[in-house]
């Protein structure tokens, strides 16, 4: 009881961390939604980093977190590890391309010129690729129940406990750049 607790706990405050996405006020992601997978892998990063935290600072109970996680994830425990891996590649490979898109907006501001919209939607796309890439991966890591179990957490649970909102056209964010998909 009290690793869900903290489990929850953990999932609430990296929540605060994702960027919030536009759609209806209040909805969930669609399911298979490439941002509801974004914010899927940056969660379990967090989470693993907890666990992990957990594991060397009071191994049984470290453990059994780890147990209840890939039970909550629908994965065999052997494969979390997988899960763990690619997610902190994607969470890596993101930070390196919002520092990119940062440099990028930065040059734009100091030299008092608009961001080119073609340049916008390559970074977009190349943040699509990782997202797809990274799903791929574990489609291709984890066995199929493992595959077929998370795929179920992401698109079910995980997603319900998911919320989107609109914001303004004009101001955009960092998952959209503006759109209202």
């Amino acid at each position: 009881m009290n690793t869900l607790r903290v489990l929850s706990c953990a999932a609430s405050l990296v929540g605060l961390a994702i960027p919030m996405t536009a759609q209806r006020p209040g909805s969930s992601l669609p399911p298979d939604d490439p941002r509801l997978y974004q914010l899927f892998l940056a969660f379990h990063d967090n989470l693993n980093s907890f666990v992990q935290n957990r594991k060397a600072l009071a191994p049984l109970a470290g453990a059994k977190t780890e147990e209840s996680v890939a039970r909550l994830l629908k994965v065999d425990k052997a494969e979390l590890s997988a899960v763990a891996a690619v997610s902190h590649q994607f969470v890596l490979d993101l930070s390196q391309l919002q520092a990119t898109v940062k440099a990028y907006a930065d040059l734009a501001r100091q030299t008092k010129r608009q961001p080119d919209s073609a340049v916008l939607l390559q970074f977009q796309q190349q943040k699509d690729q990782l997202i797809n890439a990274a799903v791929r991966q574990l489609s291709l890591t984890l066995t199929p129940a493992s595959w077929a179990g998370l795929k179920a957490y992401i698109n079910n649970e995980h997603r319900l406990h998911t919320s989107v909102v609109r914001f303004p056209p004009q101001l955009g964010t960092p998952t959209t750049g503006g759109r209202n998909d």
